[in-house]
């Protein structure tokens, strides 16, 4: 069964792709349906790129959902999550999709360009970036959608939509939520709910954003809520806060650790000093029997060594007594 549906997925695919190739095609048979072209709607459209929908039903009566998306070179498809199936095809051009799946915490990327084919199931979470090239060459991805909230009987008015804005999903929830959620302030969590809902499509060069000065985790959030900075920074925020957390941690305990280290060195420094200081002071005043020197065996008058000044003077007043008396 999940063969017989790829394969009529590809089906479709192939021939929408041979249609939307055609500039002088004006209209398409799908499944015994004839489908205009003109009858695409605009579901997006920025200065980055574009994407336009159409709903069908083959002749069994499955709905399905056809949406166009064209990107210039270095736009970035916001995270958006699925409602539906999807499996897409790539027409031209050269990017990377990036997606999380519904009951798993990891992300996987896909290396796409031109004939690849791949299908995500309904709850992924995933963002298309499109390589720049020298040639400008626009990455095209034809995509179709299924679901029971397509309209088979009238797909014009679906019942639900293909996906959803992650910044979307995001400011639907409550204040307090997404304060205990992110772990911030409820201004902050205002000015996500209040703040403008970028376009699916935007230009993105990462390369522009490098730079000494680190964004806080506050502007991360609102950036990656807007699709200023890259959604993967914003998908790994958990992690990427753990680890600084730590790193910082540790840059602090080396640095106590150094002072610490410091201190004592300084203090081992200024005992030797001390130290020194007082083997001098030992040295000038003399060491022998009591307050008086050694006198030579002729004359006696003049000390073998040098004295402070405070035994010089006891040492001349003696010398005189002891002239006087003889």
């Amino acid at each position: 069964m999940a063969v017989a549906t790829t394969a009529r997925w590809l089906l479709l695919l192939a021939v929408v792709s041979a249609a939307a190739a055609s500039g002088k095609h004006e209209r398409w048979r799908v499944g015994g349906q004839v489908v205009e072209k003109e009858r695409r709607r605009v579901v997006a459209e920025s200065e980055a790129g574009s994407v336009s929908a159409v709903d069908v039903a083959d002749a069994a009566g499955t709905a399905y959902r056809l949406h166009f998306i064209t990107m210039d070179p270095g736009a970035l498809f916001l995270p958006v999550q699925l409602h539906a199936d999807m499996v897409f095809y790539v027409h031209s051009g050269r990017g990377k999709v990036t997606s999380i799946e519904e009951e798993s915490s990891e992300q996987s990327s896909l290396e796409v360009e031109r004939g690849d084919v791949y299908n995500f199931e309904q709850g992924s979470i995933l963002y298309i970036q499109s390589y720049p090239n020298a040639s400008r060459q626009r990455l095209r991805i034809y995509a179709i959608f299924t679901s029971e909230g397509i309209n088979a009987d009238d797909p014009s008015k679906p019942k639900v939509e293909a996906y959803s804005s992650v910044s979307n999903l995001v400011k639907g929830f409550e204040t307090d939520v997404l304060r205990l959620g992110f772990g911030v302030k409820p201004e902050v969590v205002e000015a996500i709910k209040s703040a403008k809902t970028p376009p699916p499509i935007i230009a993105y060069n990462p390369e522009e954003e490098k730079g000494d000065k680190k964004p806080g985790w506050t502007e991360n959030i609102i950036d990656a809520l807007l699709g200023v900075r890259d959604p993967e920074e914003f998908l790994n925020k958990k992690k990427k806060k753990k680890d600084k957390h730590k790193e910082q941690e540790k840059q602090r305990r080396r640095e106590k650790e150094e002072e610490e280290r410091a201190r004592r060195r300084e203090e081992e420094e200024r005992e030797r000093e001390e130290e020194e200081e007082r083997r001098r002071e030992e040295e000038e005043g003399g060491g022998g029997r009591g307050d008086e020197p050694e006198r030579e065996e002729e004359g006696g008058d003049k000390p073998p060594y040098r004295l402070s000044k405070k035994l010089k003077k006891r040492y001349h007043a003696r010398a005189g007594v002891f002239s006087r008396s003889g």
